[in-house]
């Protein structure tokens, strides 16, 4: 009897064919994982780099910000006392005294800070042999321009007052100008930590030097035999308003 029910043939090509498709479907998944992964990881690594390079500018902005407020209170010392919005950032005021500036800024959750000091140096091995006169130079040591209109000068060890102090003319080389004489004190000689005001303030560019000289030291305060202050050492006291910059010791002659 003939059996009429239709039987599928499977041949061989089939069943290859079907084992390829599924293996393809798991090497589509595993592509499809790892690119996943892949960009992912990628991702993560732009959003560090751009957080990382976004850092890096708002450090450097912080840090021109506290230099341009520090420059600002070494010309100024005025007008800022705690913070202010400034460059696209927040400056402060951390410090303030006689002789020191310390600023802040704040960019985006990045600070820096900055310090600066007001101060005029003695210039070592200038100090001259006058017996008893004292020549020597300083020098502005800052890096930045600063001023003073007044200076007094302290020693121990000799009882001494000075008649004269002469100090180099700003921008005249070896051009001297007196900045304090006995005659325009009723002749009383200035001593040792007595302050005295120019009638003029001295502006002092960065790296400058200026001669000192102190004049004719005697043993009183309206005359007297003369005192040799070539083994004294001083310390030089500038002012500039109600502001001191840190005293400056001036050695011994040949120090």
């Amino acid at each position: 009897m003939l059996d009429r029910t239709m039987k599928e043939t499977i041949h061989p090509e089939t069943i290859i064919t079907r084992r390829q498709a599924g293996f393809s479907m798991v090497v589509v998944l595993v592509l499809f994982l790892f690119l996943g992964i892949v960009g992912g990881s990628l991702c993560s690594v732009l959003s560090v780099a751009n957080a990382s390079g976004l850092s890096r500018l708002h450090s450097a902005k912080a840090h021109y910000i506290a230099q341009a407020g520090l420059h600002w209170l070494l010309y100024n010392r005025s007008g800022f006392t705690g913070s202010a919005s400034f460059g696209g950032g927040t400056l402060s005021l951390v410090e303030k005294n006689q002789w020191r500036y310390e600023v802040k800024a704040l960019v985006g959750d990045t600070e820096r800070r900055v310090r600066g000091y007001r101060s005029i140096e003695y210039f070592p091995g200038t100090r001259e042999e006058r017996n008893e006169d004292v020549y020597f130079y300083v020098k502005n040591q800052t890096g930045y321009w600063i001023d003073f209109d007044a200076f007094m000068i302290e020693w121990a060890g000799a009882t001494a007052y000075y008649e004269k102090v002469e100090m180099t003319e700003e921008d005249e080389g070896t051009s001297r100008m007196t900045v304090f004489d006995d005659s325009w004190n009723s002749n009383r000689r200035l001593g040792s930590g007595e302050k005295r005001s120019l009638w003029f303030t001295r502006w002092v560019a960065p790296g400058e030097t200026i001669e000192f000289r102190f004049k004719d030291f005697e043993s009183g305060r309206y005359g007297g035999s003369n005192v040799d202050m070539d083994a004294v050492p001083i310390k030089l006291y500038l002012f500039d308003d109600s502001y001191n910059y840190q005293y400056t010791v001036v050695g011994a002659y040949g120090q």
